[in-house]
């Protein structure tokens, strides 16, 4: 869903402990990786929650976008969310942070993990 919102965000890769041990986790968002990644024992927390972060990799000579994404499970003191922090930008070159690419992905976020909350930041 993300990869139609920009072209940017059509490869993804899970969090490493640096940004060269990312680049060699490539993460395709298919059902099966999600159930693969979420039955790791440090993705998860009691009452069935879990967290999942992910990182486009550089874009266009920025940073790259990074996605955070937790569910509450049957937790009453986490709440569900959603995250993506968007690289800045040199005014008037806006290219990936505009507000039509930020409302689509937040638009895809919510319908595919309906968050208690979410939050779109650079």
């Amino acid at each position: 869903m993300l990869a139609e919102c920009h072209p940017s965000l059509a490869r993804w890769y899970e969090e490493g402990r640096s940004a060269e041990e990312a680049l060699q986790l490539d993460f395709v968002p298919t059902r099966e990786a999600f159930t693969r990644f979420f039955s790791r024992s440090k993705s998860r927390f009691a009452e069935g929650g879990f967290i999942f972060q992910a990182w486009t990799g550089p874009v266009e000579g920025t940073h790259g976008v990074s996605a955070s994404v937790t569910s509450a499970g049957t937790a009453t003191h986490v709440s569900s969310s959603a995250s993506v922090v968007f690289p800045l930008e040199p005014l008037g070159s806006e290219r990936l942070l505009t507000r039509a690419v930020v409302a689509r992905v937040m638009r895809a976020l919510a319908k595919a993990w309906e968050p208690d909350w979410a939050l779109a930041r650079a």
